[in-house]
């Protein structure tokens, strides 16, 4: 058995096999994700999930990723939906530079 490192914290974990592209250990296995967005066909309504809570209603979903380089670059998250319960529409926004 030897190390593998995790591809998203880089801590050692004990691995048996030679695969090592897309490990991950089990702390961050287990850690929610940031934003998923799901859609099985063009027709359908996307499903998103911002840090775990599930987003109804949606009227605008804008992801972008900015990069000139090899190195990640800056994150843009704008989500728009419709609150049925306060009757207002509201909105998530998260930039990373």
């Amino acid at each position: 058995m030897s190390l593998i490192p995790c591809c998203k914290c880089g801590k050692g974990i004990k691995k048996q096999g030679y695969r090592t592209d897309g490990v991950v250990c089990n702390e961050c296995a287990s850690k929610p994700k940031l934003i998923t967005i799901e859609l099985d066909s063009f027709k359908d309504e996307p499903v998103v999930h911002f840090r775990g809570k599930r987003i109804k209603n949606i009227q605008d979903i804008n992801f972008q990723w900015f990069t000139d380089t090899d190195e990640p670059g800056d994150k843009k998250i704008g989500i728009t939906y419709f609150d049925l319960e306060e009757h207002v529409v509201k909105g998530i926004k998260e930039i990373k530079m």
